[in-house]
C-alpha cells in the first residue's frame, strides 16, 4: 500500500496502527471462535438508541469488554 505523506501531512492526520499478530495466528484464531473455543467478553448490549449512553460508559471507561448496540 502506497500513502502520500504530503496529504497527511497537509491535513495533521495522526496514522495509528497495530500488530496483532501473524496471518497464521488470524486465522487459529479465527477457527478457534467458530469453534466456540474463545469467546469476546460483552460488557453490555444496549438499544440503538441508548447510543450516548454507551458511548459515555466508554469515555467514562467504565466497561470490561465490548458494547453491543441492537437495532
Amino acid at each position: 500500500m502506497r500513502i502520500d505523506l504530503r496529504y497527511l501531512y497537509m491535513r495533521q492526520t495522526t496514522v495509528m496502527g497495530s500488530l496483532m499478530g501473524t496471518r497464521a495466528e488470524l486465522l487459529a484464531a479465527a477457527k478457534w471462535m467458530g469453534e466456540g473455543r474463545i469467546r469476546a467478553v460483552i460488557d453490555s448490549v444496549l438499544p440503538l438508541q441508548d447510543v450516548r449512553a454507551a458511548h459515555e460508559r466508554m469515555l467514562d471507561r467504565k466497561l470490561f469488554g465490548k458494547i453491543v448496540l441492537t437495532p
